[in-house]
């Protein structure tokens, strides 16, 4: 089942930066490739999940998609690797300034059934 999930924290650590990099790059057709990171250690969220794109930190999944950010830590502290199928970065205008966003396609396994195990 492939999940489209959006990228939280993509305006600090200049980050916006990266994305402005990595939106060019997209626009010049070059096929950006993303990967999930687990951070137990994070100081914020034990279960904090980092998005890398083309290997550079961009963000973060969202707490609010707690349900599936819970099975996804889960699966990847047993050893499983979450794929992400797809990263699309857009611009928008907020306020007279250029923001970019994040939002990937990843591919999760269901198991009995569904994806999160009920």
């Amino acid at each position: 089942m492939i999940i489209k999930v959006p990228v939280v924290g993509v305006t600090f650590e200049g980050r916006q930066l990266i994305l402005e990099s990595l939106y060019n790059d997209q626009e010049n057709s070059v096929t950006l490739t993303g990967r999930l990171v687990r951070e137990p250690d994070n100081k914020y969220d034990p279960g904090a999940i980092a998005v890398e794109v083309q290997s550079q930190k961009v963000g973060y999944i969202p707490r609010a998609l707690k349900a599936l950010k819970k099975e996804m830590a889960a699966r990847m502290d047993a050893g499983e690797s979450i794929p992400v199928v797809g990263v699309s970065i857009s611009k928008s205008e907020i306020s007279g300034r250029e923001v970019y966003s994040v939002r990937l396609d990843v591919e999760i396994q269901e198991k009995g059934g569904c994806v999160n195990g009920k």
